[in-house]
C-alpha cells in the first residue's frame, strides 16, 4: 500500500529484544502509518511475534499493519527501513538451516533497495557492514531473560496489560532513527 511506510523487522524470534522494539514501533506516529513485516526462519516464532505486535499496537492505539513472513525476500520487498534483531544464536540456526552468514548477507544486500536503511539494535552485529548499530534496548539477563517468554505470553493472552514496556519504550533511538534524526553512518 503506497500510503504506508514499510518497515521490516528481521530475527523476530529474539523475544527479549523484539518486545521493546515493537513497543517503540507501536508508539511511533510519523507522517504515515507503518506496514510492519516480521521475519524469522521459524514460523512459530513469527506467529508469536505477530500476536505480540497486534497486542502492543492495539494497546498503544497504533493503526500499523502487521504481516509475518518466513521468506526473507517477501519480508524485505519494498522495505524502506530494516530493523535487525538477529542474535548470534539465531544466525547460527539460520546458517545451518538455509544459508551461511556470508550468503545471507549477500542475499539481503541484493533484496534491499539502494536507499533502504538498516538499524541493528541491542548492540548486535548488523546483517550488513553498513548497518547502523545502537545499544538500545538493554537485554534482560539471568532469570529475567529465561522468564521473558512467559511475560510475552501474559501480554498476548491479556493476563497483564503492557503498560510498563510501552512506558519504558515511548521515545527511543529507534523512533529517532525512524524520524531520520540519527545519522545512519554513526553508531551510538
Amino acid at each position: 500500500m503506497a500510503d504506508r511506510r514499510r518497515v521490516a523487522i528481521i530475527g523476530v524470534g529474539n523475544l527479549p529484544v523484539l518486545a521493546p522494539v515493537l513497543a517503540s514501533v507501536a508508539q511511533y506516529f510519523g507522517e504515515r502509518t507503518l506496514e510492519v513485516r516480521l521475519w524469522d526462519p521459524s514460523s512459530e516464532r513469527v506467529d508469536v511475534a505477530q500476536c505480540l505486535a497486534f497486542r502492543l499496537f492495539r494497546a498503544a492505539g497504533a493503526m500499523h499493519k502487521v504481516y509475518g513472513d518466513t521468506n526473507i525476500a517477501d519480508a524485505l520487498a519494498g522495505a524502506s527501513d530494516v530493523v535487525s534483531i538477529l542474535d548470534p544464536d539465531m544466525l547460527t540456526r539460520f546458517s545451518q538451516v538455509e544459508l551461511a552468514l556470508d550468503q545471507f548477507r549477500s542475499r539481503i544486500s541484493v533484496l534491499l533497495s539502494e536507499d533502504a536503511r538498516i538499524l541493528s539494535v541491542a548492540g548486535l552485529p548488523g546483517p550488513l557492514p553498513s548497518s547502523y548499530v545502537t545499544s538500545w534496548p538493554t537485554v534482560p539477563e539471568g532469570a529475567e531473560h529465561r522468564l521473558f517468554p512467559h511475560q510475552v505470553l501474559r501480554w498476548i493472552r491479556e493476563d497483564e496489560h503492557p503498560f510498563e514496556i510501552l512506558a519504558a519504550n515511548e521515545k527511543t533511538s529507534l523512533s529517532d532513527w525512524l524520524d531520520g534524526h540519527l545519522d545512519d553512518r554513526v553508531a551510538i
